[in-house]
């Protein structure tokens, strides 16, 4: 009887230890899946800014013939700044397959995206050039053990660039801004 006590023993250790086994080396293939398809959706974030250039650079086009007065359609044509569809769907996509830390860190980016598109486009242009840069940072661990201070801190130089005051603290998704005065200059009778 000691024996098969021992053997049912031997055999109950070794099932909780394949199973302990098992549990870790799913949660770890789970892990790594999550981190792929967020690794792909930031691809496609990435690959996307290309194509919102072209069109801010057509956009910016636009401007400066009407500006010139060189072509009378493009004074006919009001033409709306181009949107930034394509970029912020593909945001929002990679957001749904965030988790955990790396979700607080992509509203984050999604707040400095979303400071970005309210800008002039040469400024768009030049700003859009630096998020996947940081992006990368960040997926390379590059940016320390808080990634999402240093997209909170870029969204907030770019709206103080361009005029606007910081969302509230309590309200950092809706990105609520306001437009600041501009001081009024002197005119010429003043500054007599």
């Amino acid at each position: 009887m000691d024996e098969f006590w021992s053997t049912l023993l031997a055999t109950i250790i070794g099932a909780a230890f394949a199973g302990a086994f098992t549990v870790l080396i799913f949660t770890r293939e789970s892990r790594q899946a999550c981190q792929a398809r967020l690794d792909d959706a930031l691809s496609g974030i990435v690959l996307a800014i290309p194509t919102r250039v072209r069109e801010l650079d057509e956009y910016q086009r636009h401007l400066d013939e009407v500006e010139a007065g060189g072509s009378p359609e493009a004074a006919d044509i009001d033409r709306l700044a181009p949107g930034p569809y394509e970029l912020g769907v593909r945001l929002e996509a990679a957001r749904m397959v965030a988790r955990g830390e790396d979700a607080k860190t992509l509203g984050e980016v999604a707040s400095a995206f979303y400071s970005i598109v309210s800008l002039h486009p040469k400024a768009q242009r030049a700003r859009l050039s630096q998020l996947p840069e940081l992006m990368r940072k960040w997926r390379h661990g590059e940016l320390g053990k808080q990634p999402w201070s240093t997209f909170t801190r870029f969204a907030f130089d770019v709206d103080r660039r361009a005029g606007f005051s910081a969302p509230p603290p309590w309200d950092p998704i809706n990105r609520t801004v306001t437009k600041l005065p501009t001081p009024k200059r002197p005119g010429r009778r003043e500054r007599e």
